[in-house]
């Protein structure tokens, strides 16, 4: 599981731009010579991330790691940094409805893995409410 409480929004356009922190929290069942649903540590995970939100078109999620990996991979004797990366398509439906007199954005997405090196492929499914904060 992993939570994001507070993420800071830019737009301009059909452009935004999201800086946001989280933490990986450890659920699931873990065995440590069997099949690992969860990841039975604590991780914080610092993102930045750019959306070009067009309404008539796909919405895109393109990962790419940065860094090398570090210590040791499971199975791997040289995982030579052990990069991942993937691609992921599908829709997103932004609607703005006004609540106590302001505007709410609610923005539900489902982004469908097509591509994936070093990382497992899957569906993310996303709802965020968002509004202004006026000072």
């Amino acid at each position: 599981m992993f939570l994001a409480p507070i993420e800071l929004n830019w737009s301009w356009e059909d452009h935004h731009l999201t800086l946001s922190s989280g933490v990986f929290v450890p659920t699931g069942s873990y065995d440590a010579e069997g099949i690992k649903v969860g990841r039975n540590y604590w991780a914080v995970d610092s993102t930045v991330s750019y959306t070009w939100l067009d309404e008539r078109r796909a919405m895109r999620s393109r990962p790419r790691q940065t860094s090398d990996d570090e210590g040791p991979v499971s199975g791997v004797s040289d995982a030579g940094g052990f990069r991942g990366e993937g691609l992921g398509l599908g829709p997103a439906l932004l609607i703005t409805p006004t609540v106590a007199g302001r505007d709410v954005d609610v923005v539900a997405k489902w982004l469908r893995d097509v591509h994936a090196v070093n990382r497992s492929r899957g569906d993310l499914v996303m709802l965020s409410v968002a509004f202004k904060v006026s000072p």
